[in-house]
């Protein structure tokens, strides 16, 4: 069961590092840390 969320979450956060990423057009580099 451990297996299947961290692969979700995963895929999760990919998705939303590409969109958060493509969405920086006109804007300084804003690393996430």
């Amino acid at each position: 069961m451990l297996q299947t969320e961290i692969i979700l979450i995963i895929g999760f956060a990919i998705v939303i590092a590409f969109s958060w990423l493509g969405n920086q057009d006109g804007r300084p580099p804003n690393p996430i840390s």
